[in-house]
């Protein structure tokens, strides 16, 4: 009899295990028992979702172009263009190569304000700057050094002159005119546009 009752708990067990819902049809339903021991823990769960940023702050004030300009002896400011200078003379090939070391650009004015503006770095004895002035197309004088055409210029009386075909290179005087030299390895000011 005793193998009988085993059995028949044995059958009520996996039946309750098999089938959930047989539980009034077993004959072995008795009192519950206390809780078992607690079982392993579970596998981890998939990582969360990233949280979302915060809430962005004021901007802050607006500043020169980049940081560069604060490098500089000379910084003027003409609406969103600055022209900056360490003040120092050299050739136009020197102009060229410092500007373009730097990722900035030869000075341009492209209205009276900049032109004004740029005469501003004149101190002492010298009292030119470089312009950049494309000098590789004999008598044009009519294109910057990436080809684009001048939108304004301040030619001075009889300016640009370019006698038989020769080249020259463009420069800022301290009234304002543009003038061709044909020494371009005078010195002048070297100033960049940022």
């Amino acid at each position: 009899m005793a193998m009988s009752r085993r059995l028949t708990l044995g059958l009520c067990v996996l039946s309750l295990l098999v089938l959930p819902g047989q539980m009034e049809k077993c004959e072995c339903q008795g009192p519950r028992g206390f809780p078992g021991a607690r079982g392993r823990p579970g596998l981890p769960g998939y990582p969360g979702r990233v949280g979302r940023d915060g809430v962005r702050g004021l901007p802050g004030p607006p500043g020169l172009a980049g940081a560069t300009a604060i490098n500089y002896d000379f910084t003027r400011r003409v609406d969103k263009k600055y022209f900056v200078s360490h003040k120092r003379p050299g050739s136009f090939d020197d102009a060229v190569q410092f500007c373009t070391k730097r990722g900035l650009v030869l000075a341009l004015p492209k209205n009276e304000e900049e032109n004004t503006a740029l005469t501003q770095v004149f101190e002492g004895a010298l009292k030119n700057a470089w312009l950049n002035v494309d000098n590789s197309k004999e008598g044009k004088f009519q294109v910057d050094l990436k080809g684009h055409p001048l939108t304004f210029s301040k030619w001075g009386d009889g300016e640009p002159k370019v006698p038989n075909g020769d080249k020259g290179c463009t420069m800022l005087t301290e009234s304002g005119a543009w003038q061709v030299t044909y020494d371009c390895s005078f010195n002048a000011y070297i100033v960049c546009e940022i």
